[in-house]
């Protein structure tokens, strides 16, 4: 985790775009997020209907934390399947992460902003890697199980 906190602040120096809220990749500054107020709402009151997306949300909303796997989870559903813009969950990200680090996140929601652009709109030899971190049944599932998530009561309600 230090490592990772140590590049992204490397990056943050190198290409200071990315602390204007800009993309890392100027290519895809071109995505058109749909930006759906209601689906983002959802998204951050863990009400989007997908068990792992809404106990990963309430976890955050409830202690200011999430797991790392569970961040990536839910923050490729918001950006792939909801289509919301990664600055909005980055923000949100921001203001409830009790281990909130402005590179990290930031890096975080970037990297995740590139898988999915490279799955959605270029279609590259990448996509089979990164469909594991992007598809939510495939590693929800895998979470689930092994974190024994599916012992907690949020991942059963609706």
């Amino acid at each position: 985790m230090f490592l990772q906190q140590e590049f992204f602040k490397h990056v943050m120096v190198s290409f200071p775009r990315i602390c204007e809220n800009m993309a890392f990749l100027p290519a895809t500054d071109d995505v058109r997020w749909s930006n759906d107020d209601r689906k983002f709402t959802l998204w951050c009151q863990g009400k989007t209907g997908y068990p792992i997306v809404d106990a990963g949300m309430r976890q955050l909303n409830t202690v200011g934390y999430m797991n790392s796997r569970v961040r990536k989870i839910v923050q490729c559903f918001l950006v792939k399947d909801l289509m919301v813009s990664w600055q909005k969950g980055e923000k949100y990200f921001m203001s409830h992460l009790i281990d909130g680090e402005m590179a990290s996140v930031n890096g975080s929601w970037q990297w995740v902003s590139y898988m999915c652009w490279l799955c959605i709109y270029v279609r590259s030899a990448f996509s089979a890697q990164c469909l594991m971190y992007i598809h939510v049944y495939l590693f929800g599932a895998m979470i689930i199980v092994r974190c024994n998530w599916s012992r907690l009561p949020a991942i059963h309600h609706k």
